[in-house]
């Protein structure tokens, strides 16, 4: 009887406990659904199941968004650039709501992961929110270091004139890889900006061992208004062999239509004591009536012959200046 009589009591607290975890299965479904998305996203064998299970997690609200910034910052090379596609092409229809949650990214995050928000800044950049391009700016910073995948795909985006980011770029114009570099030339292109940096601290890339570094340093010179001899004389001038940049004056001091003078003043502060004897010396030939670049070389050069040969050529210089010209 004892039995009997525990039996309804018994199944009225199993039925009591079912009815909670019925509950609480229902109230946090949507969370349950998202992280069984995220877990077939990680498993899925083809690119288009994990676009899909991406697009998926997106239309999933709050729960389905946060297990996206969870697969994205854990992504390998599978589901990153699905992420990526997805990502690219919600942001620009929600752009408030994947900014608050995707930019800056969470750390730490993987190469794949990265490469998959960042493939989303241009459309970020559409929205006309100020604070977006802001979470942009901080992203891209972000990633201006790391892998040099990473680098060379922040470093082209972050030229955009808009983002106003090219200083944080152009350290990377140095970067070890030609890839970064490339990327950094592209963004100093697409910048349009030749006060931060100027054709003549460009000329040395003219110079750089990657031929598409050196094709793309042409390209922006161009872009510039720089003609092909004035490219020439560049990649002359910057040139690390001393002798190229003593060949460039033998070519200055053979071209009488041109006027050279903004040339030899650059030479004139050459690190090589040949090369800066040189340039007063051709200026001396060619008669150009310069005046504080050689005054200095004569009064201030580090090297006693350069001082002898600049105050040599003065000289010369102020003997054949006609009566009433101009000081030289």
């Amino acid at each position: 009887m004892s039995a009997q009589r525990n039996t309804p009591k018994f199944a009225r607290i199993l039925g009591g406990i079912l009815v909670v975890l019925v509950c609480l299965v229902a109230w946090n479904w949507s969370t349950i659904q998202a992280k069984y998305t995220a877990h077939r996203l990680r498993s899925a064998e083809t690119p288009e199941a994990r676009v899909e299970l991406s697009k998926a997690l997106l239309a999933n609200g709050s729960s389905g968004r946060a297990e996206l910034v969870n697969c994205t910052s854990e992504a390998d090379e599978r589901t990153g650039p699905a992420i990526g596609k997805v990502l690219a092409e919600q942001a620009s229809q929600s752009p408030n709501e994947l900014a608050s949650q995707f930019l800056p990214m969470r750390e730490p995050c993987t190469d794949a992961g990265r490469l998959a928000i960042l493939s989303a800044i241009p459309a970020f950049l559409k929205s006309e929110n100020a604070e977006i391009h802001e979470l942009c700016r901080k992203t891209l910073e972000q990633n201006l270091k790391g892998s040099p995948e990473v680098r060379a795909m922040a470093a082209s985006l972050a030229g955009r004139p808009s983002l106003r980011m090219l200083p944080s770029v152009l350290p990377l114009l140095d970067d070890p890889e030609a890839v970064v570099r490339e990327a950094a030339m592209k963004a100093v292109g697409t910048a349009g900006d030749s006060t931060t940096v100027t054709d003549e601290e460009l000329f040395r890339w003219l110079n750089d061992t990657d031929e598409k570094v050196r094709s793309m340093c042409e390209a922006v010179l161009i872009a510039r208004g720089r003609s092909q001899d004035e490219i020439d004389f560049g990649r002359q001038l910057a040139h690390p062999n001393p002798r190229v940049r003593l060949q460039l004056l033998v070519d200055l001091a053979s071209d009488p239509q041109r006027d050279i003078g903004p040339w030899l003043e650059r030479l004139s502060r050459d690190r090589e004591p040949a090369v800066r004897a040189g340039a007063v010396r051709v200026a001396c030939e060619r008669r150009i009536l310069y005046a504080e670049w050689a005054d200095k070389l004569a009064a201030n050069d580090p090297d006693a012959t350069v001082r002898q040969v600049a105050t040599f050529h003065r000289r010369r210089v102020a003997e054949v200046t006609p009566v009433g010209g101009n000081r030289p």
